[in-house]
């Protein structure tokens, strides 16, 4: 089946603290989810959208937040859970419980690990976002091999589960990327590359339309009917620019 997957990252209650160009407000969260909750989708895992034919609810929309930062814990996983909502979060798994320390996180707080088992048992998805946050194209083919297997050992011995996928660090893809994610036993990886999925996609170079704070309900709405984030992704897409 075809499907939208949507990118946010931090989720704060103090409007005055988003320094990150991609975090959202509570507030705006709030409205998004019941903005699709008003038009019939539903907030779901990336696992739950591919598996469709294993009752995945009408109309799915794939909803994932980057690098576990504390605040999906106390913000907004109560927020997707009073629309029956649930989601994928990807860590970065080096990092867990301590700060965040790449560019325009502002040392947010992550998520501990005893947070992620108790997200994990109520039913939300747990990936990789690498064992760093380092671009992936941008490091040594032995590098890349040793970082997404780490990341999927990690999560394997700290949730006693075998995670399915991985977010791209920034979504640098390549086909080496791809390749070195799939030997590393993952079963799909994500992009940051705006589109519709569709079953041609590849499971390595699946799309996301990346939520920024800025961005208003009706671009919100937009990304929601075409996946989106900028209309030159569509423009390359038009013109079949990988």
């Amino acid at each position: 089946m075809s499907f939208v997957c949507l990118a946010y990252h931090q989720v704060t209650s103090d409007p005055t603290a988003v320094l990150d160009p991609y975090a959202v407000t509570c507030a705006q969260l709030r409205t998004h989810m019941a903005w699709l909750a008003r038009w019939g989708y539903t907030g779901t895992s990336i696992a739950l959208t591919l598996g469709a034919d294993k009752g995945t609810p009408p109309r799915p929309i794939a909803l994932t937040f980057d690098d576990g930062y504390l605040d999906f814990c106390t913000t907004a996983w109560p927020v997707l859970q009073e629309f029956g909502f649930s989601a994928t979060v990807f860590l970065v798994t080096e990092a867990v419980g301590r700060i965040a320390d790449w560019a325009g996180a502002a040392g947010a707080p992550l998520m501990n690990w005893q947070d992620i088992s108790r997200l994990a048992e109520t039913g939300v998805e747990i990936g990789a976002h690498g064992a760093t946050h380092r671009p992936l194209d941008d490091i040594s083919p032995e590098q890349v091999r040793r970082n997404l297997t780490t990341a999927y050992q990690t999560l394997s011995r700290q949730l006693g589960l075998s995670p399915a996928g991985v977010a791209y660090p920034y979504g640098r893809w390549s086909p080496q990327v791809a390749a070195a994610a799939e030997a590393a036993s993952f079963s799909w990886g994500c992009t940051a590359r705006g589109g519709v999925n569709n079953p041609r996609t590849p499971r390595f170079k699946l799309r996301r339309s990346v939520i920024r704070g800025q961005a208003n309900l009706f671009q919100f709405a937009c990304q929601v009917w075409t996946g989106y984030a900028r209309w030159i992704e569509w423009r390359m897409d038009l013109r079949r620019i990988p």
